[in-house]
């Protein structure tokens, strides 16, 4: 199953937000594959979320429905997680 976490993440705010999401995946990776959408990146994500995930970024995503939507039709309807 395709599970999509939809979170801010900046330095400044939304480390809580990613820290939160992260802790849920590590207990939910089993037969699963987990996603992390955010809408900028920085060089310390990689190092914050669980190995074996894999990182979206969309530059204002949080604006458009219509992106959202791609994506989730794209990981064929995955268990969405907002925080």
């Amino acid at each position: 199953m395709n599970i999509l976490f939809i979170t801010n993440y900046l330095k400044k705010y939304g480390i809580g937000h990613l820290k939160r999401c992260n802790k849920l995946a590590k207990k939910i990776t089993k037969n699963n594959k987990i996603f992390f959408l955010v809408d900028k990146i920085d060089k310390n994500l990689s190092k914050l979320i669980i190995k074996n995930s894999t990182v979206l970024v969309k530059k204002d995503i949080f604006n458009s429905s219509d992106k959202i939507i791609k994506i989730l039709k794209k990981l064929k309807n995955p268990v969405v997680v907002i925080d």
